[in-house]
């Protein structure tokens, strides 16, 4: 089929070639509008005034002085071989009459009749020579009301009359090419304003440029004079170029205001005010008959040109800030444009008769075939950001979702955890491991539908890094083991000794590729075996791994295969009824395949079992082989760290805006004998780093006046610094999927959210600090003391309305801390309040927003670190407000938040009065 494509295309071109040098090859004389004779008549004619002077002209065209109201008048002598044709010639506001042999052949504008004013109009005259022509002298009287137009006298010609209305519409080829475009450019504007308000966009005031275009259109096929051809009332034109002139720099200027111009709104009414006052007084003076248009025309084109100053200069204005293409093809179109009517009106006061509308026509044409462009560009543009926009709406409202559903679930099991762990009944203990199983269930879920949403988006990309293939198969094989073993199945692995261990390429996303088919295949077979092999061989100083995950389930039918590969779509759905799932899995998978250069392959019996395979290329980094793949694993579990360890000689650096946020983590080390250090702000940290070394980095990501992603670009781009290979982990809320690998494409080393738990943060200092500073772990049994004396004091602790104490020990697991915690908070209640009125007061103002969003964080995160969830919610939900501009929310609910905010100083006035006590004793 490629094929066949190509050729149409080339068909196309050679039948395009073939046509340009076929019209090129084409000459004039050819046209049909050329044929028959037409012959000049501009010499011999002799000028005759009031005054009785003569003036013998030689030829034509000639320009003269005349007087308001004086007749002038034209003579000369008609050769007898024109009997029969037409003269003709152009003649600009005035009267005139026409005699052949003492007899009266034409006149124009001596007896019409006139509602409005007394312009005679411009005209081509055909006059008809008799056939009975005798000696041929011919006398052309001429009077205009206005000064300097009798006089003036355009190029004869003679010829038949048929000939000489198509020698006219020749020599105006090329301006009715111009005022065609100038129209079809009108439609097609018209066309798009109408997509536009159909979709929602806006029209961008494409009604006013459509009517503008339109309103040329006119003006310019009038000032052609071919109409008088077709339609003779004269008057009807002269009126009619005069009012489309006054049009002009209405409709232009409500469309740049409407388009571009809002920011510049007094000097736009000044001048509109102008614009309207001018047409309304032209047709109150026109209509009484006071003053005529063509004695009004100065004004409209003084209008004319100040409209396209006015524009030019705020283009020129709107440059310093932006200059885009479009800006750019805007401003040469106006240039056009401007400078093609600047030459027709200069033109017009000079020669005061002809086509006054050449320059401007074909300027107006370019105008407005690039406005078009221009348009159509735009319209385009902004359907795809539209459904950017809605995908990544879609994003938001899913991450957002994701975010809600995971906090009460990780409360629930943490909870669950600790019932498992405390509970001695084994059908407590069961019913506990149901709920951690469907909670990880339900977490899944969750996660299947935002990595969808980022690949639907286009949002998913890949971050390579090294990682190690037989950690990767041995946190499968812990993670199918337990399902496989509940379902009474045998799971097998089989890894190739010969396999390079040190590999290169997204681990993450290949864990997640083999996760979703082992769980399938667990899911799927109710009995037999499910069974994991991985092979591979060498391709230079890459892998070409090769996957195959085989089971003896219920097998798929051939016809069901390409359903797989569909989302949301299920199989046999009554029949796997009682298998959960969103359909998301296989489509998943397939993408990410594609994304890393590879295809699922999938062999099927329908009741005895598949085969899911596929190809994946990934760069050696370490010649180190597999070896025994048991071995390996045992090795691998030595490795694995067990909660608690020592570092008194490790130092660690906590940077967060929040005083609470950085207390939480100091004291959480506190077990750990960590060097704690802290900075409050960007450039504090900046300032630390310079000075001494650390051996790790807390760095949090929403800060005022230096964000957590600005320092540690700066702090990346300094040279010879103390901390220049220290690891620097991000602390943040924004925990949705997709994040981490945003934040370690900024150039973080690894990622922490918050509210921070303590495991996950132990975990991660002993994962990054370098192991000579690592001692002997904690003796389990001082663990387990601290815990449970924990637990009493919980049980001990005031109710207080709002605050959930089970999920504040989550995060806050020592009393003292915990203590501490909420004391701080009491105090920084009504400091932050006001600190977000008077943000909530400057919302309007540059910057407005990002400083409010950064402090709804910090009051978001301070209120969810306590336990305070409903607060918390109603924090980021102003957060989000704030990122996505939506002021309307932002005013509707910030004063409701704050007076929810500040009760919270009632709330918790006994805990802090009843701990104060207890601390001194009384």
């Amino acid at each position: 089929m490629k094929y066949f494509q190509r050729a149409a295309w080339l068909i196309l071109a050679i039948q395009i070639i073939m046509l340009v040098l076929e019209l090129w090859a084409f000459q004039i004389e050819d046209m049909t509008l050329s044929k028959g004779t037409q012959d000049a008549f501009d010499d011999g004619w002799v000028m005759m005034r009031e005054d009785g002077t003569r003036e013998d002209l030689h030829t034509l065209p000639y320009i003269g002085k005349s007087k308001a109201g004086e007749t002038v008048v034209l003579e000369n002598t008609i050769p007898q071989e024109y009997k029969g044709q037409t003269l003709y010639f152009l003649s600009a506001d005035k009267q005139l009459r026409v005699w052949i042999d003492d007899r009266e052949v034409y006149e124009f504008g001596m007896t019409d009749k006139r509602l409005f004013g007394h312009t005679p109009g411009s005209i081509v005259n055909f006059i008809d020579i008799p056939t009975d022509m005798k000696q041929g002298n011919i006398r052309i009287e001429m009077v205009s009301p206005y000064a300097d137009y009798a006089a003036v006298v355009t190029k004869m010609t003679i010829a038949d009359r048929d000939i000489a209305i198509m020698g006219l519409l020749k020599s105006n080829l090329l301006n009715i090419v111009f005022c065609v475009l100038i129209l079809i450019s009108a439609i097609i504007l018209i066309l798009l304003a109408v997509v536009e308000k159909i979709s929602g966009q806006g029209t961008q005031g494409l009604v006013y440029l459509s009517l503008y275009c339109l309103d040329a259109a006119f003006y310019y096929f009038i000032e052609t004079k071919i109409l008088s051809i077709f339609y003779g009332n004269q008057t009807l034109y002269s009126m009619l170029v005069f009012m489309c002139l006054m049009l002009m720099p209405l409709f232009l200027m409500l469309y740049y205001e409407r388009s571009r111009m809002g920011e510049y709104n007094r000097r736009y009414q000044l001048l509109l005010m102008v614009i309207c006052a001018n047409i309304f007084i032209q047709l109150i003076l026109q209509a009484f008959d006071i003053f005529d248009f063509m004695e009004m025309v100065s004004v409209s084109h003084v209008l004319v040109f100040l409209t396209s100053v006015f524009i030019v200069a705020s283009f020129l204005e709107a440059s310093k800030k932006t200059n885009g293409v479009r800006l750019r093809l805007e401003i040469f179109a106006l240039f056009c444009m401007i400078a093609g009517s600047i030459m027709d009106i200069i033109r017009s006061y000079l020669f005061k008769v002809g086509d006054m509308g050449k320059y401007g026509r074909m300027a107006t044409a370019i105008f407005s075939i690039t406005m078009v462009i221009v348009h159509i560009v735009a319209l385009s543009k902004n359907y795809a950001s539209s459904v950017e926009e809605r995908a990544a709406a879609k994003g938001r409202f899913l991450a957002h979702m994701s975010h809600e559903i995971r906090t009460p679930i990780h409360a629930v099991l943490g909870m669950d955890e600790m019932i498992l762990r405390e509970s001695g009944e084994p059908f407590i203990r069961e019913y506990a491991a149901d709920i951690y199983s469907a909670g990880q269930t339900l977490l899944s879920l969750v996660n299947d539908i935002l990595d969808f949403s980022k690949i639907e988006s286009g949002k998913m990309e890949l971050v390579m890094a090294d990682y190690d293939l037989c950690s990767v198969i041995h946190d499968l094989v812990n993670m199918i083991f337990m399902r496989a073993q509940e379902k009474g199945l045998e799971f097998s692995v089989s890894v190739e000794a010969d396999l390079p261990s040190g590999l290169r390429g997204d681990d993450v996303r290949l864990r997640q590729i083999l996760s979703n088919l082992l769980t399938n295949a667990v899911k799927y077979t109710n009995e037999g075996s499910v069974h994991l092999s991985v092979s591979g061989v060498r391709d230079a100083e890459d892998v070409i791994l090769h996957f195959e995950v085989v089971d003896t389930g219920i097998g798929i039918k051939k016809e069901d295969i390409p359903k797989l590969f569909e989302e949301f779509e299920r199989i046999e759905e009554k029949r796997n009824r009682s298998i959960e799932g969103t359909g998301l899995g296989m489509n998943i998978t397939t993408q990410l395949l594609h994304m890393m250069g590879s295809r699922l392959c999938v062999e099927s019996v329908y009741a005895k079992g598949s085969k899911f395979s596929f190809d994946l290329r990934q760069q050696v980094v370490n010649e180190n082989v597999v070896g025994n793949f048991k071995e390996r694993v045992e090795q691998i579990r030595d490795h694995v760290h067990e909660a608690g360890f020592y570092a008194p000689d490790a130092k660690v650096l906590i940077v967060d805006d929040n005083e609470i946020n950085r207390k939480v983590i100091h004291n959480l080390l506190k077990q750990n004998r960590v060097q704690v250090f802290e900075a409050e702000s960007g450039q504090e940290c900046l300032d630390m780093v310079r000075q001494q070394s650390f051996d790790l980095i807390f760095l949090d990501h929403m800060m005022p006046e230096m964000d957590g992603v600005e320092t540690l670009h700066r702090m990346r781009n300094t040279d010879d610094y103390p901390c220049k290979y220290t690891p620097v982990i991000v602390l943040t809320a924004n925990a949705v999927a997709g994040a981490k690998e945003n934040y370690l494409k900024e150039g973080f080393d690894d990622f922490l959210s918050k509210p921070v738990i303590p495991g996950k943060l132990e975990n991660m200092i002993f994962t990054w600090l370098p192991e000579e500073l690592l001692q002997d772990t904690l003796p389990e049994e001082d663990i387990s003391w601290e815990e449970e004396l924990g637990r009493s004091e919980l049980e001990d602790l005031p109710v207080v309305d709002g605050i959930d104490w089970n999920y504040t020990w989550l995060h806050l697991s020592d009393m003292e801390l915990l203590e501490y915690t909420v004391g701080e908070f009491y105090l920084m209640i009504e400091e932050s309040a006001e600190e977000l009125e008077n943000l909530y007061q400057k919302i309007d103002e540059d910057d407005g927003l990002a400083a409010y969003r950064v402090k709804a964080h910090g009051m978001k995160s301070s209120a969810a670190l306590i336990g305070a969830v409903p607060l918390a919610g109603m924090a980021k939900i102003l957060e989000f407000a704030a990122k996505e501009h939506n002021v309307e929310k932002i005013r509707t609910l910030t004063p409701a938040f704050l007076e929810e905010w500040r009760s919270y100083k009632n709330k918790l006035k006994n805990f802090v009065i009843l701990k104060e006590e207890e601390r001194t004793g009384r």
